[in-house]
């Protein structure tokens, strides 16, 4: 078959359709990348242009204007999300008393409530810029808020975290398209705010009657079924999965069982399945009305109306959105009397999310969920087409028992393996992990989820208003008791395979090749080697490339050294919600604390000085911090210890990558000086006015690093780089400005003002907002001669 030919027959296979939703996709994912946020009204209009150029114009550059046009239109659709969602992110971490009105509540497995909160006013400081919705704990006890009610209480609050290095999963954009403008905690127990109710529109008070549904039927599951298999149950059934153990979830995370958590495809289409089946076996009682009306018809409306139910109490989260749209298509098909599992029910349904919620073309949920279905759907259909050619066989007997349950393992075995090999690529992207046993999980879980959980867990939904449930949620805990255990035993055989951090230029294109894989039916399929061998070169680039020598939290509090065997803090007790990001991206797990040094005459000084009682705000003697840093400098010079951080108890650490490059970590400001004309790179996490060092070294500072974002210190090529003062390790240098050497890059995370992002450049003083990199503040030290002579002297 020639090219052409192969091109018609998958443009009659409605290909041209399938490949619409896909650049639609691609427009939508692009708009991430931007450096700016394109305006909607330009792009709109330029997305209308192009669709009139492609209708007016003949034969080949049409084909080539329509894919422009549907590019164009997803990156306008998702420049009107950000319009839409215009939500305001808190700038600064800060502590004042908040008063709102409770949207959702959520109970973890310690019994601490964590409230979603509509923000009505603040005091004590006011905010100029207050975040509309922000989730908060409560971590001491205190009478029980309901939803709909009004809080009060003194919290402190933090903008939503940025990726935790250059690359890898970014919270703040999922938290500004989710609506959520800054987390915390309470200080103490909050409480009601004395005074009327706050007044709720029709919305409103629909939004607050699904969402005490589900904490009602949350609470009724939990009581009846304990432990972490009431956790998983809720989670299962209205995605409440704050009580579920860690234990349990880093067992399901390593065995690809953490799917079965969501609201998602599997969950939605059992119980319409569940609904179907049983409307027709009931219909087919009544032979009359079976043979009268399309009962089959009605069976599906029925599970349309049952699909919808389990929306609203699921919270409609986009899991439970994308798998309610995929099986009400499905459905709608079988009303329409055509087939109900196409692939071109699943680019409708693409379509239609990605038409109201653009954003979630980059979360890992729509990835994942939509790359197993597509990839199922093309195996079985190919499969059935296959069989459909043969011949069939009328002499053949029936499988026997032994061979149906044969063959049930192996359609499981194949179906967890079609979806592993396709969610493989964006579990490694996003979470930088693939599960080694996952096949072997869901081989022995899904029938026990399938035969057992999922169906009593819909008749427990159903009796649940008659007082009837306790019996289905008691079978139903029996289920995922086993499903436990099976993960917790499966976990036991290992961990998974650590993937690392992988280029957003692999998983693109080993996107382009599943696309092909799943929606050609020609040869041209092998078309998709192209991009998965482009893939295979990029990433044999990637690991032959130097890693970074160091890497540094976006608050400045952690920075660790990489290490060929670990990552070397300068914590004993690193913060874990940003190391276990750095350990998985870098696949380096081992922590390698730092040393403390307690016993040496200048710490022995800098304690008596700073320990008056009478001068709780005493100041560190400048010739002291200079002779301590070079203390510590000198120590470094003898080449003995590379690669991990040394440090004064309450001042500072200081470390040597491996490539000589001097790294001072700082707890005053009175060692910014010293560090900068001793070392390469200093470390404060103190939001200080200065910007960089006068000696030429680089000064990363929680003011810097809050518009800059976390940071991944590369060794340098020739002719690129910082470096400080040649005289560091003697002191001796003067402080001036002096011509770089090559020593270290660095790599950031942020860095661009989109809308996610934008809150990192607002300055509170003058209520307005910079632009990256625009604010030249001070240099460091006017005085560091003097300070350095001082140093001098205690050292003679």
């Amino acid at each position: 078959m020639s090219v052409r030919q192969a091109l018609d027959e998958e443009r009659g296979h409605g290909a041209l359709f399938l490949w619409a939703s896909a650049f639609f996709a691609t427009g939508a994912a692009l708009w991430r990348i931007l450096p700016s946020d394109p305006p909607f009204v330009a792009t709109l209009g330029l997305t209308i242009a192009v669709g009139l150029a492609a209708a007016l114009t003949a034969s080949r550059l049409r084909n080539l204007l329509a894919a422009l046009c549907m590019i164009l239109a997803g990156l306008a659709s998702a420049a009107a999300e950000a319009d839409r969602r215009a939500i305001t992110v808190l700038d600064s971490p800060v502590v004042t008393t908040i008063s709102g009105r409770v949207l959702s509540r959520e109970i973890d497995e310690e019994g601490r409530w964590r409230y979603l909160v509509e923000v009505l006013s603040t005091h004590d400081p006011t905010l100029r810029r207050p975040p509309e919705r922000v989730r908060l704990l409560a971590r001491s006890d205190h009478p029980d808020i309901e939803i709909g009610a009004s809080i009060i209480g003194l919290a402190r609050l933090a903008p939503p975290s940025g990726p935790a290095m250059p690359g890898t999963f970014d919270f703040a954009f999922n938290s500004y398209f989710t609506g959520i403008g800054a987390f915390g905690f309470f200080y103490g127990p909050p409480g009601i705010m004395p005074g009327a109710q706050v007044e709720e529109g029709y919305a409103n008070r629909i939004a607050r009657w699904t969402t005490e549904l589900r904490e009602t039927i949350a609470f009724r599951i939990k009581e009846v079924i304990p432990g972490d298999a009431g956790a998983v149950a809720a989670a299962m059934t209205v995605s409440d999965r704050r009580s579920i153990s860690e234990e349990t979830n880093e067992a399901f995370r390593i065995t690809g069982l953490a799917h079965i958590l969501s609201i998602s495809g599997l969950h939605m289409s059992l119980a319409a399945a569940l609904m179907f089946t049983g409307l027709r076996l009931g219909f087919a009682l009544v032979p009359g009305v079976a043979q009268a009306w399309p009962v089959k018809k009605f069976a599906a409306l029925g599970a349309i109306g049952t699909s919808t139910f389990y929306l609203l109490i699921s919270g409609a989260v986009i899991s439970a959105q994308r798998a309610w749209i995929m099986v009400v298509v499905m459905l709608i098909a079988v009303l329409l009397d055509r087939a109900a599992l196409t692939m071109r029910n699943v680019a409708i349904a693409a379509f239609l999310i990605l038409l109201v919620t653009p954003s979630a073309v980059t979360s890992p949920g729509f990835q994942m969920s939509f790359a197993a279905t597509a990839a199922l759907i093309a195996a079985y259909g190919g499969w059935a087409a296959r069989n459909r050619i043969k011949t069939p066989d009328f002499t053949t007997s029936k499988p026997g028992f032994v061979w149906r349950w044969t063959l049930l393992i192996l359609g499981l075995a194949v179906t967890s393996l079609i979806a592993g090999a396709a969610t493989g690529i964006f579990s490694a992207h996003h979470f930088h992990r693939m599960s080694s046993y996952g096949m072997i999980a869901n081989v022995v879980a899904m029938p026990v989820i399938s035969v057992i959980v999922m169906p009593f867990g819909t008749l427990a939904l159903l009796t649940m208003p008659f007082g009837l449930d306790a019996i289905f949620l008691t079978i139903m805990g029996l289920g995922l008791e086993a499903v436990i255990a099976i993960g917790h035993h499966v976990a036991a055989y290992g961990d998974g395979f650590a993937t690392g951090k992988i280029p957003g230029a692999v998983t693109a294109l080993l996107s382009l090749a599943l696309l092909i894989l799943v929606f050609t039916r020609t040869w041209l399929r092998g078309a998709a080697l192209i991009p998965a061998l482009a893939a295979a070169l990029i990433m044999a680039a990637e690991l032959r490339a130097d890693r970074p020598l160091l890497l540094i939290a976006e608050d400045a509090r952690l920075a660790a050294i990489l290490r060929e065997d670990g990552l070397a803090t300068n914590r004993a007790r690193p913060s874990s919600f940003i190391f276990d990001q750095w350990a998985t991206a870098t696949r380096l797990a081992t922590h390698v604390p730092p040393i403390v040094a307690v016993d040496d005459q200048a710490q022995l000084l800098l304690d008596e000085m700073t320990s008056d009682p009478d001068e709780a705000e005493a100041e560190i003697d400048p010739a002291i911090a200079y002779g301590m840093m070079r203390q510590a400098v000198r120590e470094l010079d003898d080449g003995q210890m590379i690669g991990v951080f040394q440090c004064r108890r309450g001042a500072f650490c200081v470390a040597r990558l491996e490539n000589g490059t001097m790294v001072a970590w700082l707890e005053e400001p009175a060692y910014v000086g010293p560090a900068c004309d001793m070392t390469d790179i200093a470390i404060i996490p103190i939001p200080l006015s200065m910007r960089q060092c006068r000696s030429g070294a680089k000064l990363f500072t929680a003011r810097t690093l809050r518009e800059t974002g976390a940071i991944a210190v590369y060794a340098a090529s020739t002719g690129e780089g910082f470096a400080a003062n040649e005289a560091r390790a003697a002191g001796t240098g003067s402080g001036t400005q002096f011509d770089p050497q090559p020593t270290f890059r660095f790599e950031q995370s942020a860095g661009r003002m989109r809308a996610w992002t934008r809150h990192r450049y607002y300055d509170w003083r003058t209520g307005s907002f910079t632009e990256p990199g625009g604010d030249d503040a001070s240099s460091v030290n006017t005085h560091m001669s003097e300070d350095r002579r001082a140093a001098d002297s205690i050292d003679q």
